[in-house]
């Protein structure tokens, strides 16, 4: 003969329902703290991705405004190979005193970021 548990009665019964409700809730909290878990992991690696192409910006930037007294062309390329990536400016000499530049930042998981700008030579490097 079958012994009937104590715990779990049938399905007339108070406490297999209320297990049934308690499990489900517990199995969709879980689902839904891994489907954020993985959102918020796909976000930390665009923001790195971020961090990265604006550091490789400002290096690049900063490296151009650097070699602008050696530049004698008045139009022309330059490239600089970083750790992170590399960084492409064409640069083309809009008037005595500014520049028009085009940054071309590529990481090294093919992140690409264009950016035109226009800059002024500092006061020192004004060619009469």
């Amino acid at each position: 003969m079958k012994k009937n548990s104590t715990f779990i009665h049938n399905e007339q019964g108070f406490i297999l329902p209320l297990t049934l409700f308690v499990a489900a809730l517990l199995i969709l909290f879980t689902g839904t703290n891994i489907a954020i878990y993985k959102n918020e992991m796909i976000i930390t690696k665009n923001e790195i991705a971020q961090i990265k192409i604006d550091t490789l910006y400002q290096i690049g930037h900063t490296k151009f405004l650097a070699a602008l007294d050696t530049l004698n062309q008045e139009s022309g390329t330059t490239s600089y190979k970083l750790p992170d990536g590399e960084v492409s400016i064409e640069y083309q000499l809009q008037s005595s005193d500014t520049f028009k530049v085009k940054f071309s930042v590529n990481t090294l998981d093919n992140k690409l970021l264009v950016i035109t700008d226009f800059i002024s030579l500092p006061t020192q490097l004004h060619k009469p």
